[in-house]
């Protein structure tokens, strides 16, 4: 998966980019973890499994292994109720 500047991932595009940075690298999951001060194991699922849980530790190896820098973009949307009382949040995140 190759790396364009200014493009957005989705928690599935961070956590591939952290495997195959990880996995093209020399370094182990052992020796990620003790650079970056975590265990093992959280950095096996943090390449292994995509969300929002592990996304701080997938951009941590990221910049770690490329001369990439990582920011965090959120959005946040303000609607007005519907009159009618139905909750439409779920249309935003489809």
């Amino acid at each position: 998966m190759a790396m364009r500047h200014g493009a957005k991932l989705s928690y599935e595009d961070l956590q591939q980019q952290a495997r195959a940075v990880l996995n093209e690298s020399e370094w182990t999951q052992r020796e990620m973890a003790d650079e970056l001060d975590v265990t093992r194991g959280s950095v096996a699922k943090a390449v292994t499994k995509p969300g929002s849980r592990y996304q701080q530790l997938q951009m941590r190896i990221v910049e770690k292994l490329t001369d990439y820098r990582i920011e965090r973009e959120e959005e946040v949307y303000f609607r007005p109720l519907r009159e009618d009382g139905i909750d439409d949040r779920q249309e935003l995140s489809e």
